[in-house]
């Protein structure tokens, strides 16, 4: 969407077309994480938020789908960084808008979380048509999912279409050595060593 389209677009079009994943929890409220799903519905339901047989599926099937059956009765400021992630991303499912902004998505996971959570995304990625948007200082994980890669610096903006020249620059801006391993058609496996 262009810039000038979006301002004229209505906060429920809006709402129904994009949707924003934050690294962390900025909510003040101690919702439910099944309550935090049902939120994500709020653009498709009435002034009351009631739920239709429709809306239900679909946060049952995005349950399933994030496995999540064992965190819906936890409280969200309970979650870990990872559990936390992985709502989120459900969430992003749940209101099934067409372009997905994630703020840093990886940041505060560990290792296992991180990958966990970039399968999950990759998964949806390429069983959906979602415009995906992520932000990320992890170069490894953009290279691993990114069909486009951005890399900004201080004095320029460069997109990489092909994971090879994306991978080149990294290379060149890193203090490791970088090997791939395997690369197969959709995935790098990399190898990160000390120069």
């Amino acid at each position: 969407f262009p810039v000038t389209i979006l301002g004229r677009l209505s906060n429920v079009l809006k709402s129904q077309n994009i949707s924003f994943l934050s690294a962390k929890l900025s909510s003040a409220f101690s919702f439910g994480v099944e309550e935090w799903l049902q939120l994500a519905r709020s653009p498709y339901t009435n002034w009351l938020h009631q739920l239709s047989t429709c809306d239900i599926n679909i946060i049952d099937s995005a349950i399933d789908r994030f496995q999540l059956q064992n965190l819906v009765h936890k409280s969200v400021s309970e979650l870990s960084d990872g559990e936390f992630q992985k709502v989120q991303l459900a969430c992003a499912f749940v209101q099934q808008a067409k372009i997905v902004l994630l703020d840093e998505p990886s940041a505060f996971l560990d290792f296992v979380n991180k990958k966990n959570f970039l399968d999950s995304l990759l998964n949806w990625k390429n069983q959906s048509e979602n415009i995906i948007i992520f932000s990320s200082h992890d170069w490894q994980a953009s290279i691993q999912i990114a069909d486009i890669v951005l890399f900004m610096d201080n004095q320029s903006l460069r997109m990489y279409t092909h994971k090879s020249e994306a991978l080149e620059l990294f290379q060149q801006l890193s203090t490791c050595d970088i090997n791939i391993i395997d690369s197969a058609i959709d995935r790098f496996q990399l190898i990160v060593t000390g120069k």
